[in-house]
């Protein structure tokens, strides 16, 4: 079991895909874009868990143990593993918070900051993934919901590594997670 705190200024951003979300060209430089990453990093309060489970997998189907799940990609993905990490991350509430008064007071600084905090949890779940492997040599990370992989898994994730818990995140009915910028993911152990 893993359980840690990341500091904000642990977190690299990756340009590409920043640039992207802020639909501007990579190598911006603009005073709200600073001043929307400097409140950004103050708000952030990141942490992360996971947990190892087996992997069995027949016939399309894979049994993580907690959960059996009917999917082609995650069969492709986690082949020739016989374990696997689940793991999520979280940016916490107070994100959650700043992007909700801004969508109020200020449209670009809500937009700016909501597609920064999106970068920042991809970039807290390689941090969380390095840390978790360990050297060890891993599948690419898969979440619920992505490929035929159902949404509907959260669930199961969220009360196997005991997120609810340890980081405070909550499903909606629709599954989606509270704090908002939360993610969940399954990876596989090679060897």
């Amino acid at each position: 079991m893993f359980y840690h705190s990341i500091d904000s200024k642990e977190l690299k951003l990756d340009i590409n895909e920043t640039a992207r979300r802020l639909n501007t060209e990579r190598g911006y430089t603009n005073d709200v874009i600073k001043k929307c990453d400097e409140a950004l990093k103050k708000a952030i309060e990141c942490t992360f868990c996971a947990k190892e489970t087996v992997v069995r997998i027949a016939d399309g189907k894979v049994d993580l143990g907690f959960v059996k799940i009917q999917s082609r990609s995650l069969s492709k993905n986690l082949e020739g593993c016989k374990s696997a990490f689940v793991f999520a991350i979280t940016l916490g509430t107070n994100v959650d918070r700043l992007i909700k008064r801004l969508s109020v007071t200020s449209v670009s600084e809500h937009f700016i900051t909501d597609a920064l905090a999106s970068s920042y949890a991809e970039a807290a779940m390689d941090y969380a993934e390095e840390i978790i492997k360990n050297g060890k040599e891993c599948s690419v990370r898969f979440s619920p919901g992505y490929g035929d992989v159902p949404l509907e898994i959260q669930k199961n994730v969220i009360e196997y590594i005991g997120a609810e818990k340890l980081l405070n995140i909550r499903l909606g009915e629709s599954f989606i997670m509270t704090p908002a910028k939360s993610v969940t993911a399954i990876m596989g152990i090679k060897k």
